[in-house]
C-alpha cells in the first residue's frame, strides 16, 4: 500500500485512545504491525485485540472504538483489492 492511507487518521485516533487508557503496550504492537510486511493479518489481530480490551476494561468507550475498528477494517479491506 503506497499512497494516500485513508485509514492512517483513524489509526491515530485509535492510538489516543489506547494512549488515554494507559495501554503503550498495545500502541507498540499496532505500529509495529503497520510497519510489517505481513501487516493484513498482524493489523487485524491488533484491532481485535484492542477492541477486545476496550470491552472488557472501558464499557463506556467500547462502542466508539467498535466504530472505528469497523471503518479501519472497511478502509483496508478498500486498499487490499
Amino acid at each position: 500500500m503506497t499512497g494516500h492511507r485513508p485509514e492512517a487518521g483513524r489509526i491515530r485516533r485509535l492510538r489516543r485512545l489506547l494512549a488515554y487508557t494507559g495501554r503503550r503496550d498495545m500502541i507498540r504492537r499496532l505500529d509495529q504491525a503497520m510497519n510489517s510486511s505481513t501487516m493484513s493479518s498482524e493489523i487485524l489481530g491488533e484491532l481485535i485485540l484492542a477492541l477486545e480490551d476496550f470491552r472488557k476494561n472501558d464499557p463506556v468507550r467500547h462502542l466508539e472504538v467498535m466504530d472505528l475498528v469497523g471503518e479501519i477494517i472497511t478502509d483496508l479491506k478498500k486498499a487490499w483489492r
